[in-house]
């Protein structure tokens, strides 16, 4: 879960953590699918979560992600995209 501190402003950072947050549960379904949704984490101990409850976890962090990115979307998009909120850098192009 992100810290309110690190909240998107923009929407270009609501997808940039939805992407970090389906990179997650995608590492805790990769670990899940090798070593068993019952295995844990062997350097974090026996007591530790099970790779099914880190990855219900992640999957409700995609979950939020997705709400908060399409609430971004749809306060965002009109006809004139010329005033979307996307507070990126210029561009820099390197010739080779």
């Amino acid at each position: 879960m992100v810290d309110n501190k690190y909240e998107s402003k923009y929407l270009h950072q609501a997808l940039g953590r939805l992407v970090e947050e389906m990179g997650e549960a995608l590492h805790a379904a990769g670990k899940s699918q090798r070593w068993g949704l019952e295995s844990y984490n062997p350097e974090m101990g026996p007591d530790s979560e099970k790779n099914i409850e880190w990855l219900l976890r992640e999957l409700d962090d995609v979950v939020l992600s997705i709400q908060v990115f399409k609430s971004f979307v749809k306060a965002s998009y009109n006809d004139d995209k010329s005033k979307w909120d996307y507070a990126l850098p210029s561009p820099v192009i390197v010739e080779i």
